[in-house]
């Protein structure tokens, strides 16, 4: 529960509320996950974010953080 419910809590609503700081640690936490099960795509993915994380200016970043996420549904404030 520890290793892997709450910290998925944790990113479902990282992406709800459009919190940056929690889905850059989540990329990082979850990369052994990705691993592990064999996801092909989310690996390699999450790599590259987080060195593009590392290389991006500080006004880079905070755009990048701005909109990260985007509601389909264009309600502001929910970024699902």
């Amino acid at each position: 529960m520890f290793e892997f419910g709450f910290p998925w809590l944790g990113l479902v609503n990282g992406i709800r509320s459009n919190d940056s700081d929690n889905l850059d640690f989540m990329w990082a936490y979850c990369l052994p996950w990705f691993r592990a099960t064999s996801k092909t795509q989310y690996g390699p993915m999450a790599v590259h974010v987080i060195f593009f994380n590392e290389l991006m200016s500080d006004e880079i970043r905070g755009i990048w953080h701005a909109y990260r996420t985007a509601s389909l549904m264009g309600h502001c404030g929910r970024n699902v």
